[in-house]
């Protein structure tokens, strides 16, 4: 081995004699002739070698150049599309398959952006899908339109990843696979199934057996048509009631325990028979089946129950379909039939359709033809009341005119619903002041509230956003309706509305408007009636309190049609607030203005009123205006406090005072002001809602009197 090792070892030594000797580094003169041949045979294998090296460079060449031709023919004939993108969302790669898949020469493709082959609809969610790639983060997916060169659309499918190139600079690589079928049939798949859970329910609501749905809490979510039957009563009178209370009082208990334990999970055996009390106080005897309702994971998520009435001691053959999942079978057996049934219900319902829209298109001409002359005889008795007439004549001019301005808005009521049962109510979307809105309602009904020991009241979150894009009338209406309605039924205390902006989004904020009230409120059982059409609590307040049973009804559509929702809270005997949420478009910023060119920040002010919520509100302004704020609960008081901070050498250089207050009201305290020493530079606004023209006089003495 060694002298393997050493020959080794020779020959390399050789070789390299003989490569200096060729570049001319050694003499061959100093070599042996053994050395010299032993030289040349190096150098003829080292030939060899270097012929054999060349071969195999020329071999992996070509095998270079058939792999890099392979792959442009795989890249460009695969079937799914492939794109390159630079960072300005311009395509630098797109291979055969990408271009025919939008109907394009592949020249058309490259150096465009890909963005202009978007259906437009799709333009939010490509962007928001771009920003969402992060170099070297996991690839995304998203699913969108897009046009093909013929104009046609497609459904599409991407998957993206952001890398960098060797510029430092980002490149999306892009998969595209149309999925235009699959679409339309999962669209497809999506409308049969909505046919046939429109037959289902058709057969829940329409079946003789009584059935009804609760959730994980046990509280009722949908009854069927029978169910109402059996126990005298409306859905609206038995949805949102925990289930057991269907049972006598003395078996709620029990059956309360055995629903949660089904609701948990565990198995029953058999029904339970429970005594029932229907809404006529009458008892009657039920069994009661009950099935779990599981969601896709398995889990319980509510119960359906069947109810069967043994009150006679007769079973009758509704025992044989009282699992819902063996009527679901037989559904699916006789599908054709019923799809066929639906059809013949659409037809029948579109041609009810088109009589509704006839009725509404009559009651619209109607009653603008009604509301002409109307508005005729409202405007004549405005100018008559104008003119001098006595006691007894004002007295029936006055009553004529409120009549007619009730008349009226039973008519505009009408003239609303006919307009949006025929698709009609067109809304506006001009610039306008929320809080100008608010300030108008308040003024348009602060008569409304005479002879009432009742004080009218906004709130407006001085944070809130005023100017928004979008229909003021509408809005006026509601809230309108809504304070109308909460004087109607309230006789003292208060009606304030309050606003604020529950958040700020893309342009868009979400306004709340509340109105509460101190009134008879509301009973739990009857709020689902409030927002029917032509429905009021208690037939008797028609009489009472006037009204067609339409304004609540009206206001919750109109509501809806701007995208909004609204909702009740009541306590009976304790009052009513009724809120509604709307989004709104925001306007114009709304610039700080002062207020008649004076500087309020650090302004002493005495807010005087014995409605503690007045106090509140009035100061909660002055504070924000940066004002320094006290508060008087009575006339006396104020008296005191302003004697004492003249005293003090830091006198109230504004006054805000109540009108209307016991023991000593506005008007002689304010005078009782201007007759003391400390008075005299103060300046005194009365708040009132009054229009007494004895008022007029306040002006004299300096004291300004503000509605």
């Amino acid at each position: 081995m060694k002298e393997a090792g050493g020959r080794v070892n020779q020959n390399v030594m050789l070789r390299r004699r003989a490569e200096k000797a060729v570049s001319g580094a050694t003499e061959v003169e100093n070599l042996t002739p053994v050395e010299i041949g032993q030289m040349i045979h190096e150098l003829q294998v080292h030939q060899i070698e270097l012929e054999m090296q060349n071969e195999e460079l020329q071999r992996s060449q070509e095998e270079l150049e058939e792999a890099r031709l392979r792959y442009f023919e795989l890249f460009d004939l695969a079937p799914i599309g492939y794109v390159s993108l630079n960072g300005s969302g311009i395509v630098t790669e797109a291979n055969l398959s990408a271009a025919r898949l939008l109907g394009l020469e592949r020249s058309s493709l490259v150096n465009r952006v890909l963005s202009r082959y978007l259906h437009k609809e799709e333009m939010d969610t490509y962007y928001s899908f771009q920003r969402a790639l992060i170099p070297g983060g996991d690839p995304k997916v998203v699913e969108l339109r897009m046009k093909r060169a013929n104009g046609s659309l497609l459904w599409v499918r991407i998957e993206a990843r952001l890398e960098v190139d060797k510029a430092g600079l980002p490149l999306s690589r892009m998969v595209l696979s149309d999925i235009t079928k699959s679409r339309e049939a999962d669209d497809d798949l999506a409308e049969e199934r909505r046919k046939r859970e429109e037959v289902l329910a058709d057969l829940f609501e329409n079946a003789p057996v009584a059935y009804h749905e609760v959730d994980q809490d046990g509280v009722l979510r949908r009854v069927n048509a029978a169910e109402c039957a059996m126990f005298g009563a409306s859905a609206g009178e038995l949805l949102g009631r925990p289930a057991w209370e269907m049972a006598a009082a003395g078996e709620r208990a029990a059956c309360r325990k055995w629903i949660m334990k089904l609701l948990s999970g565990e198995k029953s055996e058999g029904p339970i028979r429970l005594n029932c009390v229907r809404r006529d106080a009458k008892e009657f005897v039920v069994d009661l089946y009950c099935r779990p309702l599981r969601n896709g994971l398995g889990e319980v998520v509510g119960l359906r129950a069947a109810l069967i009435d043994v009150s006679d001691g007769v079973r009758s053959a509704q025992l044989q379909i009282l699992d819902l999942e063996e009527t679901h079978r037989a559904l699916e057996a006789n599908g054709a039939a019923l799809v066929q049934t639906v059809r013949a219900l659409e037809v029948e319902k579109e041609r009810a359709e088109a009589a509704t829209r006839a009725k509404s298109d009559f009651l619209s001409s109607i009653s603008h033809e009604i509301r002409t002359p109307m508005n005729g005889v409202i405007g004549l008795t405005t100018m008559l009341l104008d003119t001098e007439l006595n006691a007894e004549q004002r007295d029936y001019t006055e009553t004529l005119r409120r009549s007619g301005e009730g008349l009226l808005c039973i008519i505009n009521d009408i003239l609303d619903y006919s307009k949006i049962e025929a698709g009609k109510l067109n809304l506006e979307t001009v610039p306008f002041d929320l809080h100008r809105v608010i300030e108008d309602v308040k003024e348009l009904l602060a008569s409304n509230v005479k002879g009432k020991d009742l004080e009218l009241l906004h709130s407006y979150d001085t944070r809130a956003p005023r100017e928004f894009l979008g229909d003021p009338g509408r809005i006026r209406q509601v809230v309108l309706n809504l304070v109308s309605n909460a004087i109607k039924f309230t006789e003292y205390g208060h009606v304030m509305v309050e606003v604020e902006c529950r958040q700020v989004n893309g342009g868009v904020g979400l306004m709340r408007i509340a109105v509460q009230d101190t009134g008879i409120g509301i009973p739990e059982g009857s709020r689902g009636m409030l927002f029917q059409k032509f429905l009021q609590l208690d037939a008797s307040t028609t009489r009472k309190y006037g009204g067609t049973g339409l304004g609540l009804a009206i206001s919750k559509q109109m509501i809806e049609l701007m995208g909004g929702s609204i909702s009740v809270v009541s306590d009976l005997g304790v009052g009513s607030t009724f809120t509604v949420e709307i989004p709104l478009t925001l306007g114009a910023l709304v610039q700080a203005k002062q207020i008649a060119g004076v500087e309020l920040k650090g302004v002493r002010v005495l807010v005087v009123d014995d409605h503690q919520i007045c106090r509140v509100l009035s100061s909660e302004l002055c504070l924000h205006w940066g004002m320094r704020v006290s508060e008087a609960s009575a006339g006396k008081e104020a008296l005191e406090m302003a004697g004492d901070a003249e005293a003090k050498g830091d006198p109230y250089r504004l006054i805000l005072m109540n009108h209307i207050m016991l023991e000593m009201d506005g008007v002689e305290t304010a005078l009782k002001m201007r007759k003391a020493s400390f008075g005299q530079q103060a300046r005194i606004v009365l708040i009132s809602s009054s229009d007494d023209p004895k008022n007029g006089g306040l002006t004299v003495a300096g004291i300004a009197l503000r509605g």
